[in-house]
């Protein structure tokens, strides 16, 4: 199965409601290529559409490295996992991402083993960003791009 990009536009409508709109685009596009493009396609949809457009966004494919598993290990499923949760810049909650299919032997009873050499970098580079090999840093942050600030727990749990 070929892995597509998107663009996806959200809209709203009067009531407040949103939806999104994904268009599915071919393989083999540059960036660039698919943010010119959905300029276009905003501008178009927008012409035909009595809601506001009050997003898009791109998900762009990327060639991935070498090196990686060449396919799951035995018995491992999705809904296993690891909850990391982080305390974000500015705000007095958290932010959390799932790994789904966290290493078994990587949990101390319900708790994530940050003492793990693997889990150790995986948090500090969640924290301080990862570095680039062309200069700069990848950092992530919370939905609203506050900074992540320190872990506050990363725990065993179970996702559908």
């Amino acid at each position: 199965m070929a892995l597509t990009d998107v663009i996806t536009i959200s809209i709203v409508d009067n009531d407040g409601d949103r939806r999104s709109l994904p268009i599915y685009m071919p393989t083999g596009l540059t960036l660039a290529q698919l943010n010119d493009g959905a300029a276009q396609i905003a501008a178009q949809v927008d012409a035909v559409i009595d809601g506001q457009i009050i997003e898009m966004s791109v998900t762009h494919n990327v060639t991935l490295p070498g090196g990686l598993k060449a396919g799951p290990v035995a018995f491992c499923e999705v809904q296993k996992g690891a909850l990391f949760s982080f305390f974000a810049a500015g705000t007095n909650r958290t932010y959390s991402t799932y790994i789904p299919t966290f290493r078994p032997d990587l949990f101390i009873n319900d708790d994530v083993d940050s003492s793990d050499a693997d889990v150790s970098v995986l948090e500090t580079n969640y924290l301080d960003g990862w570095g680039l090999t062309g200069g700069g840093t990848l950092a992530p942050s919370d939905e609203y791009g506050n900074d992540l600030t320190f872990l506050k727990k990363a725990v065993k749990t179970f996702r559908k």
